[in-house]
């Protein structure tokens, strides 16, 4: 049988974060022989099979003379690209990695109505002229077809994030709590900061520790939402290189994660729940990201949150932390489930 090619395209806006998540799934096609090609506008990124283009007119020319082969889109603008060379060399597939609902993400940045309409287009054209696709949770295909025109028999494949980090045997710190990321207001870590003031007027027991890089930011939002009685049983703290989130997070026995339920989170597969999960945390998260409900309940593998604080914190004081139940729902979730046949099928 023939080796199929693959080139997935990269943006010259690339970022090295969204690349090493392209590269994933690179490495994923490439486990059953496919023969992956990098074409980058971004000369920043190196890797092995990577080919650069000053303009997308060069990437153009490229495309128009390559033999039969699947062009992998990351973005709507790269599906464009892609379209194009298409009808340039009827000898190329088009595939689409839908990452996330990208007229939903802008309004929720500017909230430009123009601009909604324009990313709302580009989408539902994306989704229409792309043979397959690739998506982050299975609500989202039900989204695409509900909202963006997907026809309900279009080939896609389920592709989730990894984790970078597993538990590394570390002894769990008794009744910890923990935050790791940013403090932009969309991550809701107020929020957070409120339901640990609610746990410390049940009880005494629980410590809360913020991984963050902005602390004078985050000693503000503790200011706002804890009382200065409990304020002593929160600790700032910073990480970056990966082994010390490893060596954290496999450290804490209770993650938040907390979103608001807007259709942007409905579809959303958080990097930090597959982080939290792999290092043996049981997550405390808000009931908007629809795909992952059913089998942290069903594996007794953490807290989702209702809009009852007073509840919350009352099934936080009766759940068992469960280290085991943590990295079984990774691996039902984030762990590798997609069978070699299914993927060459897929490729085919």
């Amino acid at each position: 049988m023939k080796k199929q090619k693959i080139y997935i395209s990269l943006p010259a806006n690339i970022n090295f974060s969204v690349f090493e998540a392209t590269k994933l799934h690179g490495d994923l096609f490439a486990s059953v022989d496919a023969e992956v090609v990098y074409l980058s506008r971004n000369k920043t990124i190196v890797t092995e099979g990577i080919v650069y283009f000053n303009n997308t007119f060069a990437l153009l020319n490229y495309l128009r003379k390559c033999d039969e082969s699947i062009f992998y889109a990351i973005t709507v603008f790269e599906v464009l690209i892609g379209f194009i060379a298409s009808r340039l060399n009827r000898k190329l597939k088009l595939y689409f990695w839908v990452q996330g609902l990208i007229d939903e993400e802008d309004y929720h940045s500017n909230e430009s109505k123009l601009r909604y309409i324009v990313f709302n287009k580009l989408l539902k054209f994306s989704v229409k002229v792309s043979s397959k696709i690739v998506v982050v949770t299975n609500h989202m295909f039900n989204v695409l077809i509900a909202n963006y025109g997907c026809k309900p028999n279009k080939d896609y494949l389920l592709v989730n994030c990894k984790s970078r980090v597993h538990y590394n045997q570390a002894e769990k710190i008794p009744f910890s709590l923990c935050y790791i990321g940013g403090l932009s207001k969309w991550q809701n870590v107020d929020q957070a900061l409120q339901f640990f003031n609610t746990l410390c007027e049940e009880t005494n027991n629980y410590k809360f520790y913020l991984a963050t890089f902005n602390h004078e930011e985050a000693k503000t939002l503790i200011e706002n939402n804890v009382h200065s009685s409990f304020r002593e049983r929160i600790e700032l703290i910073s990480v970056k290189e990966t082994n010390e989130v490893e060596d954290f997070l496999s450290k804490m026995e209770f993650g938040f994660l907390i979103r608001d339920n807007i259709l942007l989170n409905n579809v959303a597969s958080p990097i930090k729940l597959a982080e939290y999960l792999s290092c043996g945390i049981n997550p405390i998260i808000s009931s908007s990201l629809l795909d992952y409900i059913k089998p942290i309940n069903k594996n007794n593998a953490g807290i989702i949150l209702s809009n009852n604080q007073s509840e919350d914190v009352e099934s936080l004081l009766k759940h068992k932390h469960s280290t085991k139940n943590a990295i079984k729902t990774y691996n039902e979730c984030f762990g590798d489930i997609i069978t070699n046949e299914k993927l060459i099928s897929f490729l085919s």
